[in-house]
């Protein structure tokens, strides 16, 4: 029986693609799913992480269609990971083929799941911002909003303000208070020698 695997080997696999080109991230897709079948009750980082890691690869790498699979899996997988919700890379995915109608009805799925995670916020605010700003407003308020709600409001908070801004400047809106804490944080990290689109 092999050693219970661990988020930092998972860490150390990811690392040594930190270069490689899209087409060569599809082997790290493919290793991370041999993972999750070979997985056992003792691992720290459960199947359905392993399947959306996967996922995220195989779309990185321009497979779509194994992304689907990979997160779909993930999806319908347990787990006991706080992690994102894998159907947010889904939404991605479908917009990236074209999907328009499966990735809205996904996207009001989790809508009215009401997620905690707040990075899911920021996730879906960039996947929408090409393609239904409007929507990507919206997901960056609900997390403005949770955040507040929770008093999270350091760098996750920011964070939200900022994709929140950079979609309604392109509307044309007046700044307001929101956005004036993004303006801030913008300046902030360009003066710090940080470009803040990345």
């Amino acid at each position: 029986m092999r050693q219970p695997l661990t988020h930092d080997h998972v860490l150390d696999l990811e690392r040594t693609y930190d270069d490689a080109a899209p087409e060569e991230l599809l082997e790290l897709a493919e290793r991370l799913l041999v993972m999750a079948e070979e997985s056992q009750p003792g691992d720290e980082i459960d199947q359905s992480t392993l399947h959306a890691l996967a996922g995220q690869y195989f779309r990185d790498g321009g497979d779509l269609t194994r992304a689907e699979h990979a997160l779909t899996l993930a999806a319908r997988t347990p787990s006991r990971s706080d992690a994102m919700d894998p159907r947010c890379f889904l939404v991605g995915v479908y917009l990236a083929q074209r999907r328009l109608a499966d990735a809205a009805n996904l996207d009001n799925v989790l809508r009215k799941s009401r997620m905690e995670e707040l990075p899911a916020y920021s996730v879906l605010g960039e996947i929408w911002h090409e393609h239904d700003p409007q929507r990507a407003v919206g997901w960056y308020n609900r997390g403005i909003e949770l955040a507040e709600r929770t008093d999270d409001v350091e760098g996750a908070f920011t964070l939200l303000c900022m994709g929140r801004w950079s979609v309604r400047k392109e509307l044309g809106h007046d700044p307001d208070a929101y956005d004036r804490i993004a303006q801030h944080a913008m300046r902030t990290l360009k003066q710090a020698g940080v470009d803040p689109s990345r």
